[in-house]
């Protein structure tokens, strides 16, 4: 029972679960995933009835979050770095889209600045 729970946990999408089960099954292959995720259960299980708390997901990018944004950039220039290219990170700059409705239908607009009808900036 405990088994089929954690094959349906990681099919699930945008899941602390299922997130835990794609970091896992990487490194440890599928079947030793699937043991970690039922561990993970049982574990939230115990928890739950001994504090007497409800289940909170917390969420798909959980891991992500808990790196900081900062990690994996470092992470990745460090090895560019090692495989000999030199690299230099500019941010992005956001794109919005606009939404507007008309007589036909709604239309998109791509902008680099977000703006409002009047022509203010936001």
């Amino acid at each position: 029972m405990l088994g089929q729970a954690a094959i349906s946990a990681c099919r699930t999408k945008d899941t602390y679960l299922s997130a835990r089960y794609r970091r896992l099954v990487g490194r440890r292959g599928r079947r030793r995933a699937l043991v970690a995720l039922q561990h993970s259960i049982l574990i939230s299980i115990w928890h739950m009835f001994t504090r007497g708390i409800e289940y909170t997901d917390l969420g798909g990018d959980y891991f992500f979050e808990r790196a900081g944004k900062t990690r994996a950039p470092r992470r990745l220039v460090s090895q560019l770095n090692r495989l000999g290219y030199q690299v230099n990170l500019q941010p992005v700059e956001a794109t919005w889209m606009l939404l507007t409705c008309t007589d036909g239908g709604f239309s998109y607009q791509r902008s680099s600045r977000r703006e409002a009808p009047g022509g203010q900036v936001l």
